[in-house]
């Protein structure tokens, strides 16, 4: 459906096209921008806010030091981590297009964990804690464990199972070393 598949550093252009098949579909159109490169930009978050704050979506992709591969699909800005009326109701921000995604190995795909209540019967239910950041941390998923947790310094991170996406922890071990982070722009083409 996408025009152009988005180039990466880190996963190929088969990877890449699973991924755009796996966002919205006003998003389907348009390719993903690169916003953010860990190697080229540096492990600040201050860096990683300056890059990224002014997009509505993004992809992030991210590669370990053991070589797994996994990211997520954020359906909110980041900059809502700044909206302080909004997090005294709730310090949790994006909606249930959110999902998070690891590189099976076996099968060199995409496996994708949407969120848990869109295949519930009951979607209110679900937990629904899809974002959270701060000047240096940023979380994808939690409830019952954060899917990613990156904190201090884009150096390193941890990975649970997590309730909001059902999903297992998306490296082996839990705990990560990042060798490379990529940050995407995702537009919609309604716009």
């Amino acid at each position: 459906m996408y025009t152009q598949v988005f180039a990466s550093s880190i996963i190929d252009s088969e990877v890449a096209s699973e991924l755009m098949s796996a966002l919205p579909n006003r998003f389907q159109l348009e390719t993903p921008a690169l916003l953010f490169r860990l190697s080229e930009n540096g492990v600040s978050f201050t860096q990683l806010w300056n890059s990224i704050d002014h997009a509505e979506q993004t992809l992030i992709i991210i590669k370990t030091t053991r070589n797994e591969v996994f990211g997520a699909y954020c359906s909110a800005s980041w900059s809502e981590r700044k909206d302080i009326r909004e997090r005294t109701r709730s310090r949790y921000f994006g909606t249930g297009e959110s999902f998070v995604w690891y590189t099976d190995k076996d099968i060199g795909l995409p496996i994708i964990y949407r969120w848990a209540g869109q295949s519930s019967e009951n979607p209110e239910d679900c937990p629904q804690m899809f974002m959270t950041a701060g000047d240096r941390l940023m979380i994808i998923g939690s409830s019952g464990g954060d899917a990613i947790s990156i904190r201090e310094q884009l150096t390193d991170g941890l990975s649970y199972g997590c309730d909001t996406f059902a999903s297992p922890p998306l490296v082996k071990d839990n705990a990560f070393d990042i060798a490379e982070m990529e940050v995407f722009n995702v537009i919609s083409s309604i716009d």
